[in-house]
């Protein structure tokens, strides 16, 4: 799922997403893309809410949240591909 999102209702985006996904699902955050500033992080759902009450969001961001693990799949180190449901 592709998310884009303006700084100022970054956080609650991100405790929706968590509520609904769960807090260990896995999301990459970038912000201004093609820009001097670009910057990517990757981080759970819970970790991401975490970082920004620390560090006010600036700039627009775009979230690209994990989709569902496939049932039956033990977690892999996140250096290993997943497979996900199209869900």
């Amino acid at each position: 799922m592709i998310f884009y999102e303006a700084p100022h209702k970054l956080c609650a985006t991100l405790r929706d997403l968590a509520a609904a996904f769960g807090e260990e699902r896995r999301l990459s955050l970038s912000r201004e893309l093609t820009k001097l500033h670009e910057q990517t992080l990757r981080m759970t759902l819970d970790e991401a809410v975490a970082y920004f009450d620390a560090n006010a969001p600036r700039g627009e961001f775009v979230l690209v949240v994990a989709g569902r693990p496939k049932a039956g799949k033990a977690r892999r180190d996140e250096s290993e591909n997943e497979e996900y449901d199209e869900r």
